[in-house]
């Protein structure tokens, strides 16, 4: 694969998100990538426990800016938000637990891969922010869904709202994380640990979590959001905020 690296070890698969000249950012290529490492680890009861990361001291900074301003309207941008939201159900659905490990940044769709995970994990140099908001957009894969169901309606919104970039010690009271690790082998280390139990117990503790989750709900709000931001897509103010944004990293 082109943007994805895996590797597997024992029952632990690990992702790493590998564009490190874009940041990691998530392109399309990266989309269909993603969907066939998820379909693998989804088929494969060897694999117990998956771990994504991303490499070059980053986690993502989000969707591929560059290339998806290519896309103009909103019928153009929603094929894009529907698979990359879908692929997001995808994950939080696998039936098997799901760690991000954030070095460095998680922006954008960044954040809201790692919402998706069943635990997050950051090293002290991590840095989190919903900055959508700053691009005239709303999250549009389900991240500011998701980021509401989690820490309720008011800490989600001050961060939606502003799109404040975050340190490592705001995520843990912010309570996106539980834990700061030194290094990705601390992370592996906890995924090892799970790895020695039955899966069939560790895919039932998976399944009381997402019974809880209310799955059928999410998707439902989920497409919700996909069509606000699809909507927002088309605004002069996204158009200005992203060709600003493109200028300003050549």
């Amino acid at each position: 694969m082109e943007t994805i690296i895996t590797k597997q070890e024992n029952g632990v698969m690990l992702i790493t998100l590998n564009r490190p000249h874009y940041k990691n950012a998530i392109s399309c290529k990266m989309m269909e990538e993603f969907e066939q490492v998820i379909t693998e680890v989804k088929n494969d009861e060897k694999i117990k426990v998956v771990v994504i990361t991303g490499s070059a001291n980053s986690f993502s900074s989000g969707g591929d800016l560059a290339e998806f301003h290519g896309m103009k309207t909103q019928k153009q941008v929603e094929p894009m938000l529907n698979k990359m939201g879908g692929l997001l159900q995808q994950l939080e659905s696998l039936g098997k637990p799901t760690i991000a490990h954030i070095d460095g940044y998680a922006l954008g769709g960044g954040a809201e891969l790692a919402l998706a995970c069943d635990i997050c994990y950051i090293t002290p140099n991590a840095k989190l922010g919903f900055i959508q908001i700053t691009l005239g957009l709303t999250t549009g894969w389900g991240g500011g869904i998701r980021l509401i169901q989690k820490l309720g309606r008011s800490k989600a919104l001050s961060l939606l709202l502003t799109g404040e970039v975050i340190s490592a010690e705001k995520i843990i009271e912010y309570g996106i994380s539980d834990r700061i690790v030194e290094s990705l082998e601390e992370t592996l280390d906890f995924a090892n640990r799970i790895d020695t139990f039955s899966l069939e117990a560790i895919k039932s503790y998976i399944q009381s979590a997402n019974d809880i989750s209310k799955f059928e709900e999410m998707k439902s709000l989920q497409n919700k959001e996909i069509n606000r931001c699809s909507y927002l897509w088309e605004s002069k103010e996204h158009e200005i905020a992203v060709e600003k944004f493109l200028s300003s990293k050549k």
